[in-house]
């Protein structure tokens, strides 16, 4: 995934749009194993974000009135507009 933004940044074209995004089309209506394989990689990616400004926040970098659990939603949601939503089926995102 950060190889993606990072093409991003020097404004290559990644050949078929976002791999998250498209994921997470492709599973938001599935019944089968991989939407829940889906959502822990997901999971992983929230609590790493969620983790990163909780250590900003103990090193004084990132202010303590920040709720991390809502920026790490506002971070990833800013970054693809609907798939954390079609994901977990929730307008939270």
């Amino acid at each position: 995934m950060l190889l993606y933004f990072i093409t991003l940044n020097n404004n290559d074209i990644l050949v078929g749009g976002c791999p998250l995004m498209n994921a997470a089309i492709e599973v938001d209506d599935s019944e089968i194993l991989i939407e829940d394989a889906f959502k822990e990689g997901f999971d992983g990616l929230i609590k790493m974000i969620k983790n990163l400004i909780e250590f900003g926040q103990g090193q004084n970098e990132i202010n303590m009135n920040v709720d991390s659990e809502q920026m790490t939603v506002l971070i990833l949601s800013s970054m693809e507009v609907h798939w954390p939503s079609r994901l977990y089926k929730d307008k939270r995102y």
